[in-house]
């Protein structure tokens, strides 16, 4: 995925830099983002009341999670929740307004570790966690597997987990050199952060509310 998304770019950028006009269209481009910024500007005021939607690529996404995603959420969250105690050196926040440049976003999850909480706390808007997690819901397929993927990377998170709770598996990416490696696409087994010192857990526990109370108590 990553190898092809950076042939797909090259060969954009050096069909850009064939043409002419690119002056012209770098002029475009320049105004078209312009323009963007604004209404990313409108978009972090009018949402600040804790409205649910993210701005992607110049559009206003609403955001609606199912109650199968909800109670993924609900589980693993839990699990980071009871495992991460010390909020001194490490900050854990869910479905909260993250700007990345271009874009911001909402992930169901996001860690950050002590090196960035002491600029968090005078944001209405988070800068890039160090962890985030996505749940795949029906309408969320591209933006999390393509769009967020490229914008993670590019802005440096340093480990991203996508979870899917129609298959009960759990796709976790480390970033390496910049780029993402897959470490994991399961249903099975165990799932160990990078970024989350210690923590790992059985991906069963993130699917089902019996394994899930197993792996809490474990974590007590």
């Amino acid at each position: 995925m990553n190898q092809t998304y950076k042939e797909l770019r090259e060969d954009a950028l050096a069909t850009l830099l064939a043409q002419p006009d690119v002056y012209l269209l770098i002029e475009k481009v320049t105004s078209v983002l312009r323009e963007e910024q604004l209404l990313l500007s409108n978009f972090y005021i009018n949402n600040l009341s804790g409205k649910r939607s993210e701005f992607i690529n110049g559009s206003i996404i609403p955001i609606s999670l199912s109650a199968l995603q909800e109670e993924v959420c609900l589980m693993l969250g839990r699990l980071l929740d009871e495992f991460i105690t010390d909020i001194s050196t490490n900050f854990l926040v869910f479905n909260t307004m993250v700007a990345f440049g271009r874009n911001c976003y909402q992930p169901n999850i996001s860690f950050y570790r002590k090196d960035k909480i002491f600029s968090i706390e005078t944001l209405p808007v988070l800068p890039p966690p160090n962890l985030v997690v996505e749940v795949l819901g029906p309408s969320t397929q591209l933006s999390n597997r393509i769009i967020k993927f490229i914008d993670y990377q590019a802005h440096k998170v340093e480990e991203y987990w996508i979870v899917d709770p129609q298959n009960h598996t759990i796709e976790q990416y480390h970033l390496v050199e910049g780029e993402y490696v897959l470490i994991l696409k399961s249903s099975q087994g165990f799932v160990e952060s990078f970024v989350i010192n210690g923590f790992k857990i059985p991906v069963v526990a993130i699917f089902s509310e019996a394994e899930n109370l197993k792996a809490l108590q474990n974590l007590l």
